[in-house]
């Protein structure tokens, strides 16, 4: 066994990893990180190990963030929900040791999002939840509670209609009702120029647009992103107006089904922030397991609470002013990833 650093975009035994390892998502994914490398031009590196032979048994891939707003450091991985330390062949402890090796040559801080003992202290930064699927839709349906399943009931009888799409005109759908729903929450929007790069995730059978339509006119769109049985809900979005009519409920139903019939095996809610109660109630009415989501720090201290302050500094002026403006501020999210 040896350490390596290689590059898991381009570099094929990380593919190949990745093909691998059980716990692998869409975030360990060749395409993904060349989408974040593409729109948001971090440097990308995977510290492996890798037997006798150069196959890689252990990696965990990482970015770095060069930023005057928010410092220089290592995070595995920007705008990635979770990212889960990959095993097959070898040990946490092994990989740990070839993490922090290769973390000491760039004399850089690392953030894991995820827990990873055997590498340094972590401490809870969100909630996660996920949905064990089977091929029985419903009896996957029945864990849900009654007051889900009876807003299920009736978006279906206001005559909303569910729709799995991969094109373009999903996307620009979208980003449509994501511009508003950022603004409400006072957010900065992602780059449409990003938002436009999951058509090609897409293309590979990575991931869909979900879009619940009144008469032709969506009214909740969210995208989610698929490797093998694993499925992520990563973005979503809703006409304001329209959620008394619970489309979000016909939209998580629809994708349910669809992926148990399809053969997944685990629907991902998605990182909740920590005080979003009401959030943290939909994703368990589900019936999902909800699980602490921990962030690991090597060579630096936990981040504040107010670390993210330039992002809610800004809200107000989001809420108060046109679409357009979330989207100027979203330049910021390269900064904090």
């Amino acid at each position: 066994m040896r350490t390596e650093l290689l590059d898991p975009r381009t570099d094929d035994r990380w593919h190949d990893f990745v093909g691998r390892a059980g716990q692998a998502t869409l975030f360990h994914h060749p395409a993904w990180l060349g989408l974040l490398a593409d729109r948001y031009r971090y440097e990308f590196a995977a510290s492996c190990v890798v037997d006798d032979g150069g196959r890689v048994v252990a990696g965990l891939p990482w970015a770095r963030i060069e930023s005057r707003l928010t410092g220089r450091r290592l995070v595995a991985l920007p705008f990635s929900d979770a990212c889960q330390p990959l095993t097959d062949g070898a040990s946490e402890e092994e990989l740990a040791s070839a993490v922090e090796e290769h973390r000491r040559e760039t004399e850089l801080g690392l953030e894991v999002r995820w827990q990873m003992e055997a590498l340094g202290p972590s401490v809870q930064q969100y909630w996660r939840h996920t949905l064990a699927l089977e091929p029985d839709a419903d009896a996957v349906a029945k864990r849900a509670k009654s007051s889900i399943r009876r807003g299920v009931s009736k978006a279906r009888k206001e005559g909303l209609e569910f729709e799995r799409r991969t094109d373009a005109a999903a996307l620009d759908a979208f980003y449509k009702l994501h511009l508003h729903t950022r603004k409400h929450l006072g957010a900065p929007t992602q780059p449409k120029r990003f938002i436009d790069g999951l058509a090609a995730l897409f293309e590979r059978g990575h991931g869909f647009v979900a879009l619940v339509s009144d008469a032709g006119d969506p009214i909740a769109a969210a995208v989610f992103l698929q490797l093998r049985g694993n499925l992520i809900y990563k973005y979503g979005a809703s006409d304001r107006s329209a959620l008394a009519r619970r489309p979000n409920n016909l939209l998580f139903a629809e994708v349910i089904r669809w992926a148990c019939e399809a053969g997944l095996t685990e629907l991902d809610f998605g990182r909740t922030d920590l005080d979003q109660e009401g959030l943290k109630q939909f994703k368990r009415g589900w019936g999902a397991d909800e699980l602490p989501l921990h962030h690991t720090y090597a060579g630096m201290a936990a981040p504040s609470a107010d670390s993210s302050g330039p992002l809610r500094l800004v809200a107000p002026v989001i809420r108060h002013s046109p679409p357009t403006v979330g989207r100027l501020f979203g330049a910021l999210y390269r900064h904090f990833g």
